[in-house]
């Protein structure tokens, strides 16, 4: 019976990889004095084959994907602890919190969306309502941090409006009542590179202010991940 075989990288490298001097078989990293060897679109049979050539002793380039499916996992908790990009998830979170414990009065949408972090949106009718025009504003988000996510793209279903979010995360669409004739109800759908799309379906004609909270697409975010660093083998 074939032993299964899986590879990791315990302490991911944050080299960058578009620095490095080409190689034949990879890049030469200064850091360490050693070639780094891209092993991106190579089988697990070949990494094997190299690994065992080096007697254990390689750096390789190599998507999170191609990794054992807990060593995914583990890898990429590893990046996101060492990157700044998950120190600002981290400082976000804690100042929401301490807003919250501290007990400071905030914007009603951004209360809302503090009270309400778990759920996918917020969906609230404006207080002024127009007899000739439906108007849909609001913030898209991402989930946890309420950090703003921009170029994020808000579709109403049925009627063929869409709007991109800008810097703030900010949208506002303007729907004249002339084009909702006959209908009863509308939707949304809010989809951006590396987030979840996010329906909301059945919505009663009516003008609202919507917050969006987008969760990450773990599948792509894994497929587009690379990873650096000493590889180790594990049966």
């Amino acid at each position: 019976m074939k032993k299964s075989i899986q590879f990791k990288i315990p302490n991911p490298c944050h080299e960058s990889w578009g620095q490095m001097d080409k190689r034949t078989k990879g890049r030469f990293c200064s850091l360490c004095s050693k070639t780094v060897v891209d092993l991106t679109d190579k089988s697990q049979e070949y990494i094997q084959q190299i690994y065992e050539k080096t007697g254990g002793n390689m750096c390789g380039h190599i998507r999170a994907k191609q990794l054992g499916e807990y060593h995914q996992r583990e890898a990429q908790l590893a990046y996101r602890l060492s990157s700044s990009w998950w120190k600002f998830r981290r400082w976000a979170i804690a100042a929401s919190a301490a807003l919250v414990l501290n007990g400071l009065t905030l914007l009603d949408s951004y209360a809302q969306e503090i009270q309400l972090r778990e759920s996918s949106y917020t969906l609230k009718p404006l207080s002024i309502q127009h007899l000739d025009t439906v108007k849909i504003r609001g913030y898209v988000r991402e989930k946890g941090t309420f950090h703003p996510l921009t170029s994020m793209r808000v579709h109403v279903k049925g009627i063929g409006t869409t709007i991109l979010t800008d810097t703030k995360g900010y949208f506002e669409l303007s729907i004249p009542r002339s084009r909702l004739k006959g209908k009863k109800s509308f939707g949304f759908e809010i989809s951006g590179f590396g987030y979840d799309t996010l329906l909301i379906e059945d919505v009663p004609l009516n003008s609202y202010q919507l917050i969006a909270r987008m969760e990450e697409d773990e599948e792509l975010m894994l497929d587009g991940m690379m990873m650096l660093g000493d590889v180790e083998m594990e049966e």
